[in-house]
């Protein structure tokens, strides 16, 4: 559970963090077409790529050596190898990333396997005019993304702003390639929900050449949007089927209405016979010609699917909202105090008067922050959260003596006090565990801590290290000493057995052992928190 909230902290933090990612050179070993080296970009959230026979063989369906090729939107070239090998070294693939960190790795794979492939990369966008445009990216290393603005719906999460280069790619084809589009032979777009802007700018080529045509149903566009993609198919005399890829990759025809009845699509376009549609015209041969029935079942699996995931917003937003709101608005209680009034309601001899006064951690005395740090937490500004080392000497003492000893971090314990439930269940723990690594995204170490002196109990019913103080040394913690402040993290393990004000020899021996860990740390511990 803990190696797997760490992996997504760092998830999170690589998707917010700009690096620009080098490549490795894998190789691929082709029944037919032999070895073949592949440039797989390393950022994390790139997905090893494969070049597979299957596909090359189902390209060579539609693509004939020394044919021509574009890949629009190619990326790194997962797609662009499989269609120039295909082509052959005699043919040419024309291959246009936009996105200059990616392009890179795109114009790696072009120079290899030069005995196989001919690519030729280009570094912008095909646009409907030329001109520079802003894209949108998943992350902030630019990994996937596109030209989302242009989508109808704006909740696709791709926050990150990139400046492209854009052309109208006809014009562009027709004045630098004249001579290869005679053997143009297959065209690919995907462009995130892009593609029919992308194939309408291209409609002259279409209907002059007449390449088939690969072009992805976004799973953003709304219904509207992908009727239209069917139009732009259609008026150019195409008929849409589905592609499966492999080496056999046509499927079933689509009608207008089937492209809403998947989230998401991939689509091979062929060319009639007579440049537009002809749906009495015979089928190219080993294709299915059935249409895809909207089914209930499916719009009703699709409506359930889509219930659940907005309930599981809404939790979401439920548990994420006070976090992130607490990292400006100081509570107001915590669920411990909560719980603790809820006892009193209940049973009337359990009720006990709850002292609490907030207090800004600028105006609490720097010894009660460090012995805090002392006796809690000495990793505190150094860990993620989680102080995995302590975990492991806390695991190996609980083995030998069979004695529960914990290895909570402040993070945890705010975790705790503020949002849950006393316990050491594995469900407490692992809602725990998420809050915990809540408020290590949204909140800095000093925060934490601020809201760690604010809500920890110090005494029954007395929460807060200002109540603490003004209760037992009748003082403003701002002027407590390193002795008092050593005294009150000495009880915090149990506060309703440990006593501030009469403080057994327990007790005092551990507010020694915190007084002598404040002076071996130093100022140098706050450092971090300033």
């Amino acid at each position: 559970m803990i190696g797997y909230i760490v992996r997504k902290v760092r998830r999170h933090r690589a998707r917010r963090t700009f690096h620009e990612y080098g490549w490795e050179i894998r190789s691929f070993q082709l029944p037919r077409d032999g070895e073949v080296s592949y440039a797989q970009w390393k950022h994390p959230f790139e997905k090893p790529k494969e070049i597979a026979q299957a596909d090359v063989d189902g390209l060579r369906r539609f693509i004939r050596p020394g044919d021509t090729a574009i890949d629009i939107g190619a990326h790194t070239g997962d797609t662009t190898v499989p269609m120039a090998l295909a082509c052959g070294p005699q043919g040419l693939t024309i291959a246009l990333e936009p996105n200059p960190h990616v392009f890179k790795v795109l114009a790696e794979n072009a120079r290899l396997n030069p005995d196989k492939t001919s690519i030729t990369p280009l570094n912008f966008a095909a646009t409907e005019d030329d001109g520079d445009f802003q894209f949108h990216y998943w992350d902030a290393s630019f990994g996937n993304g596109g030209y989302l603005s242009r989508l109808r719906n704006q909740r696709h999460g791709h926050r990150y702003p990139l400046r492209v280069k854009g052309r109208n790619l006809e014009r562009y084809l027709r004045t630098n390639f004249a001579e290869r589009l005679p053997r143009l032979s297959f065209l690919k777009t995907d462009c995130e929900g892009y593609d029919k802007d992308v194939l309408r700018s291209l409609r002259g080529v279409l209907k002059e050449f007449r390449p088939v045509v690969v072009c992805e149903v976004h799973k953003k566009l709304d219904g509207a949007e992908r009727e239209e993609l069917f139009d732009v198919l259609r008026d150019a005399g195409y008929t849409p089927h589905r592609y499966r890829g492999g080496a056999q990759p046509v499927g079933e025809s689509l009608a207008r209405s089937d492209l809403s009845n998947f989230p998401r699509l991939d689509i091979v376009a062929l060319p009639s016979e007579s440049g537009a549609e002809n749906p009495h015209a015979a089928p190219p041969r080993g294709i299915v010609t059935r249409s895809v029935p909207a089914s209930a079942a499916v719009r009703r699996t699709r409506q359930v699917m889509k219930a659940l995931a907005w309930v599981f917003i809404a939790a979401l937003s439920v548990v994420v909202a006070p976090v992130i709101a607490y990292r400006w608005l100081d509570p107001p209680t915590s669920a411990f105090m909560v719980q603790r009034r809820m006892e009193g309601v209940v049973d009337p001899k359990q009720r006990v008067a709850i002292r609490h006064q907030w207090v800004d951690l600028g105006r609490v005395s720097k010894n009660a922050r460090l012995a805090m740090i002392a006796a809690e937490d000495q990793r505190f500004t150094e860990h993620g959260g989680f102080d995995f080392e302590a975990i492991e000497k806390a695991r190996e003492h609980n083995r030998r003596r069979g004695r529960l000893r914990g290895a909570s971090t402040i993070s945890q314990q705010v975790a705790k006090n503020l949002f849950l439930w006393p316990g050491r269940s594995w469900f407490r723990k692992g809602v725990e565990a998420g809050y915990t690594v809540l408020i290590e995204l949204f909140w800095p170490k000093r925060r934490v801590l601020e809201v760690y002196l604010n809500i920890a109990e110090f005494g029954d019913g007395v929460y807060g290290i200002e109540a603490a103080s003004q209760k037992y040394f009748k003082k403003s913690s701002a002027r407590l000493s390193r002795q008092e402040s050593a005294l009150l993290a000495a009880v915090l393990p149990n506060p309703k057995r440990f006593r501030v004000d009469r403080p057994s020899k327990y007790v005092q021996r551990r507010a020694w052992w915190i007084e002598r860990q404040m002076i071996r740390l130093g100022p140098a511990a706050l450092g971090p928190l300033d």
